[in-house]
């Protein structure tokens, strides 16, 4: 579990103690001692829950409730007491977390996919099931666009480097023009960084995982993927072809992590 998602979960435990559809009221200094985190870092936490509809907030100036939109961090009011109630989409988050923790030592294989278009994602979140089907028991991550310097840093840095295998889908992403004007397509620039951290975790690491790279075709090879010999590296037009491929790799254990 990452330092962000450890967090999370004892303050839903703490606000869930008090009734599963319960406001539960406490201070600041409450959610730094049952996160362990800073003053600073607990309301960045809380700010971020909020943003992320996972937590209800209000506060009572004078006992009378007002929602979060009326008033603003660091008010009095709100560092004297506010409440906190876990709304759906934060039970879910805390249903994942609880499961995260339960599995938390088992490997994890990266997937690096495109989730810009409804089918990228689909494509994306088939290989993590065929990970978890297939070679338990590790797990499959699906690297999700992050908005935070904290979200990119802990959520996909960490899984990249405690990742047991690397899986990459490479969409195109539009046209460029080489040095002598001639056009390229490009692929998407996430998962051209996140194939050089993994490149970094092999080759400089020496860190031994299993590596897939799946390419659209048209894609220009350039940087890191020009230079580095992949461990299976295949070029497809339909997405089809990527499953099925990945699958023969996991049955006949040529994916395999060590």
């Amino acid at each position: 579990m990452l330092p962000s998602e450890a967090a999370r979960l004892p303050l839903y435990d703490f606000v869930e103690s008090a009734g599963s559809a319960s406001w539960r009221p406490v201070t600041i200094a409450q959610v730094c001692q049952v996160t362990g985190l800073s003053e600073l870092q607990a309301i960045d936490l809380l700010k971020q829950l909020q943003e992320d509809r996972f937590i209800d907030l209000r506060v009572r100036p004078g006992g009378i409730p007002q929602p979060y939109d009326k008033f603003v961090w660091g008010d009095a009011d709100f560092f004297r007491s506010f409440d906190i109630k876990i709304t759906a989409l934060g039970r879910d988050d805390q249903v994942r977390l609880q499961r995260e923790r339960n599995y938390s030592k088992d490997p994890v294989v990266f997937i690096s996919c495109g989730l810009y278009r409804p089918k990228e994602i689909e494509l994306g979140e088939q290989p993590v099931s065929l990970v978890d089907d297939l070679l338990r028991p590790a797990r499959g991550y699906l690297a999700r666009n992050q908005t935070t310097f904290e979200g990119v840093s802990e959520n996909i840095f960490g899984a990249l480097n405690r990742c047991s295998g690397f899986v990459a889908v490479m969409h195109q992403r539009g046209l460029i023009f080489d040095p002598e004007g001639e056009q390229e397509v490009r692929a998407s620039v996430w998962i051209e960084q996140e194939i050089a951290i993994a490149a970094f975790l092999v080759y400089t690491l020496k860190k031994k995982i299993p590596v897939a790279l799946y390419m659209e075709s048209g894609i220009k090879l350039e940087g890191l993927r020009e230079k580095i010999l992949l461990n299976t590296t295949l070029e497809f037009s339909d997405s089809s072809e990527v499953l099925t491929h990945f699958r023969s790799l996991l049955e006949q254990r040529k994916f395999v992590i060590d």
